[in-house]
């Protein structure tokens, strides 16, 4: 068995207290079966600093971690899944 863990960074339009966990990620992690797999947009560098600060802080180990970009839409424009912005207070 393993699981499948995809983490949601700030592009994902959720609030950092709803979509960022580390204790639920170090737990994840320690069952030895977690693979993690962060979803990049056209702004990949923020995306991959603030990926990188997730790995090193809880910590990840990056031989489990994998990063692919955003899904096309039907035209060439991404699919957005919440158009709700992360800085949005709720």
């Amino acid at each position: 068995m393993q699981y499948n863990v995809s983490p949601k960074p700030a592009n994902s339009g959720n609030r950092l207290s709803k979509r960022y966990k580390p204790a639920v990620l170090a737990a994840l992690r320690d069952t030895g079966k977690a693979w993690f797999k962060f979803v990049v947009t056209e702004d990949h560098e923020r995306d991959r600093a603030e990926i990188d600060h997730i790995v090193a802080e809880v910590p990840l180990p990056v031989q489990r971690v994998m990063v692919m970009p955003v899904p096309l839409g039907r035209g060439t424009e991404p699919a957005v899944c919440n158009p709700r912005r992360a800085e949005e207070p709720s």
